[in-house]
């Protein structure tokens, strides 16, 4: 004896989009890509049931522009829009974050940057790191000596110390011809 059973299987069909949570950023620099950390949807479906939506939204924004802009998250046939800033990366100051590994020089020693973390402050709170700035300073004197650093008509200060330099040992580079001892 067969017995035959026919299943008919409806596709949920998403009927809602909601916000759980913003991005835990809201402020872009112009022409850069979004950072989607921290966005959570919820989808309600034809049949009642509401689920969460982490990670396969598809979100369409363009940031071409400075200003307040609309991006939208959208899942299958639904979406929801939110609103973030976009600034250029244009600098209001620029800080010393960190100071270079080298602090102490010797007379007419050229600076070093080498761990030196200099960065520009923007608008709505964003920064970026800066490589391309330009230094000035004069080690022909010892002392505290200032290095000023800029970038885009913006400058920062750090100061180093400038030493004489002190022989640390003494290397015989020819042998005389004769050698006395008393």
């Amino acid at each position: 004896q067969n017995i035959s059973v026919s299943v008919t299987v409806n596709e949920r069909v998403p009927v809602k989009a909601e916000l759980v949570s913003l991005p835990n950023n809201l402020a872009f620099f112009q022409n850069s890509e979004i950072d989607p950390t921290g966005l959570e949807l919820k989808v309600t479906f034809d049949n009642g049931d509401v689920e969460p939506v982490k990670r396969t939204y598809i979100l369409e924004y363009d940031f071409s522009e400075v200003g307040k802009v609309l991006v939208k998250a959208k899942y299958k046939s639904v979406d929801v829009s939110f609103e973030v800033d976009v600034v250029s990366k244009t600098p209001n100051e620029i800080l010393v974050e960190k100071k270079p590994n080298k602090t102490v020089y010797f007379l007419n020693e050229n600076f070093d940057s080498n761990g030196l973390k200099l960065v520009a402050l923007c608008d709505k709170g964003l920064s970026y790191e800066i490589t391309d700035f330009s230094s000035e300073y004069d080690f022909s004197v010892q002392g505290n000596r200032e290095v000023l650093l800029t970038y885009k008509g913006f400058s920062a200060i750090i100061t180093v110390l400038v030493e004489q330099a002190k022989p640390t040992a003494i290397k015989l580079l020819t042998l005389p011809k004769e050698l006395i001892i008393y």
